[in-house]
Parts: structure tokens; C-alpha cells; sequence
């Protein structure tokens, strides 16, 4: 049988590693890295028969055998859990195997990379009967249409693009910019909803079903469930089997219920002037957003606004 990789694409926090997490219980092996050149290889800005994409792969292999703090359900999470290692480095007869192999196809390609990488990995008992998963976020430089274009046009790759109701989508994102950086961050309130209007148009035009962060997370995770068993022509697993079972969150396993609760309410962790400001100026058409764009970082630069959880 034809093994399938499912490309989980989105903008900003929409809980996309706890949707992956869910796949894998369908045969899909979810693998936690991003960047490898992937997209560039999909898009067609690298030719299948590059080797660029297997000399990246084993430098992020070999940066994953380190401990490092990954996965949970939010970055405030994330900080809080104690580093772990996610891959062995390869033995050397491997790696010369590895980079001398001569794919005859971009499937060939990118599938043998990606069991490559399953090989390495340590922290779980991976299992990649029909396929593998990856995470896909905007890139710069990388048109966004394009490398879901390129997706939909295989018939070995299947396209999920996530997204979320815009205010909860901004607030979280704002919140989560706020508790990585130490500097202040000068975003526009005009870019964050022409982002938004993006993400909305790709899921309506790529993705095979439309799923947001509130389909995931309870109490809507089993409808989720039964419709992913739908998608991929699999038997629907039980839901004792699926609560018992332990959840992959980008390199860290997590019961149900850990993986699967909203982790927080965005909007109550901010001030109703922020929601106010949010909901009605983000793409007013009497005032011109370089005048809101300005009140928005000025209010954010003195406090009125705060999203620091």
C-alpha cells in the first residue's frame, strides 16, 4: 500500500502539534522538525535529486540528540518541562549509505529521508504503516499557495490546513510573542488580520477538511477523531483505546487529557479594551491602518495593552 504524507499547515498557535498527535493513531508517524527544506523540494525551488535536503536532515538529527527542552501544549509549557533527547546520531556506515543513495523521484526523495529520520528517534516506539506527518508553517521567501498547490497536485500527499476565530487566534498569538521576547515586539494589528484573511483562504482552497483549534481540543476531540478515521479509510478506534493512550506534542508524550485540554483562554487572560480594539479596528474602513496600526503598538508600549500570561 501506497504510504501518504500529511502535510498539518498553519499560521500562529492553533494547537497543529496536538491534530498531529491525533493522526498518528491512524498508522502516521509524526515527526518533530521543521525546516529541512522540505517545502523547497515540494514547491520545485530544489530539484528532487539534491542531496541539500539530506545533509540538512542530518544536522537536525544530530542537533536533536542533545538535550533540549520541545513539544507541550503551549510555550509556557514548553519552558516549564525538563530537557529530553529525540534521536540517536546515526552510525557512520549509515550516514555514507544515507547520503550516497540516488532517489529516482521526488516521492523517492522525500519518503526515504523521512524514514531516515523515523530510524533515529528514541523517546517514542514510532509506527509509520501509512505514512508520516509533518508540520508546515509560512516561510519567507516560500509562497504559501504554491507549496500547498504543489501538494494538492501529488497523489501521495494530503493537505490539513489549520486556523482559529480570529480574535482568540490574535490574542493567543500576541500572548505567546510576549512570553517568548524579552524586547517588545512592534506587530501591526493590519498584518495580523491580513494573516488571518490568509489562513482562511488556504484552508477554503487546500485543506481536505476544514479543522480549527476548538474541533481539536475538548470536548470536540472524539467528533474530530471519528472524522480523521472518516478521511483516511481507517477502522475508528475506540474511545477507551484513545483516552488511555499517550499523545505526541512535538516530541513529548502527553496523556489525553494533557494533550487535549485547552491549554488557555486567551481572551480571558487579556483586557476588554485589547478585545475591543481587536475585534473592531483591525479592518475598519474609515480609519486609514496606519493610524490604528500606531494607537495599537502605542497602547501595547504603555500597558493598556498586556499579553503576558
Amino acid at each position: 500500500m501506497q504510504k501518504s504524507l500529511i502535510i498539518v499547515h498553519s499560521d500562529g498557535p492553533v494547537a497543529s502539534t496536538s491534530l498531529a498527535g491525533l493522526c498518528e493513531y491512524y498508522g502516521f508517524c509524526f515527526l518533530p522538525l521543521r525546516k529541512f527544506l522540505l517545502e523547497e523540494y515540494i514547491s520545485g525551488s530544489i530539484p528532487f535529486y539534491s542531496d541539500k535536503i539530506r545533509h540538512r536532515i542530518l544536522e537536525v538529527i544530530i542537533s536533536l540528540s542533545i538535550p533540549r527542552q520541545t513539544g507541550g501544549v503551549s510555550v509556557s509549557h514548553r519552558d516549564q518541562l525538563l530537557p529530553i533527547v529525540l534521536t540517536k546520531p546515526p552510525l557512520a556506515s549509515d550516514i555514507e549509505s544515507f547520503l550516497s543513495y540516488m532517489p529516482t523521484s521526488l516521492e523517492d526523495q522525500i519518503f526515504s529521508c523521512l524514514q531516515f529520520i523515523e530510524d533515529a528517534l528514541i523517546y517514542k516506539t514510532p509506527s509509520s504503516s501509512n505514512g508520516y506527518i509533518i508540520l508546515t508553517l509560512p516561510r519567507p521567501l516560500l509562497s504559501e499557495s504554491l507549496f500547498l498547490s504543489c501538494c494538492n497536485d501529488s497523489n501521495y500527499i494530503r493537505t490539513l490546513v489549520m486556523t482559529r476565530p480570529y480574535i482568540d487566534w490574535c490574542l493567543s498569538l500576541l500572548s505567546q510573542e510576549d512570553s517568548k521576547s524579552q524586547f517588545f515586539n512592534f506587530t501591526r494589528l493590519s498584518c495580523l488580520y491580513q494573516r488571518h484573511v490568509n489562513s482562511l483562504d488556504l484552508q477554503n482552497r487546500f485543506s481536505e477538511i476544514p479543522i480549527s483549534t476548538s474541533d481539536v481540543l475538548l470536548p470536540n476531540t472524539f467528533s474530530l477523531f471519528n472524522k480523521l478515521g472518516i478521511l483516511f479509510g481507517a477502522r475508528v478506534l475506540s474511545t477507551e483505546l484513545l483516552t488511555s493512550s499517550k499523545f505526541d506534542l512535538y516530541g513529548r508524550l502527553l496523556d489525553f487529557k494533557s494533550a487535549f485540554t485547552p491549554s488557555c483562554d486567551s481572551i480571558n487572560v487579556s483586557n476588554n479594551i485589547s478585545r475591543f480594539f481587536i475585534k473592531h479596528f483591525s479592518s475598519p474602513s474609515f480609519i486609514p491602518p496606519l493610524l490604528t496600526d500606531s494607537l495599537f503598538v502605542l497602547l501595547r508600549l504603555t500597558k493598556v495593552f498586556s499579553f503576558r500570561q
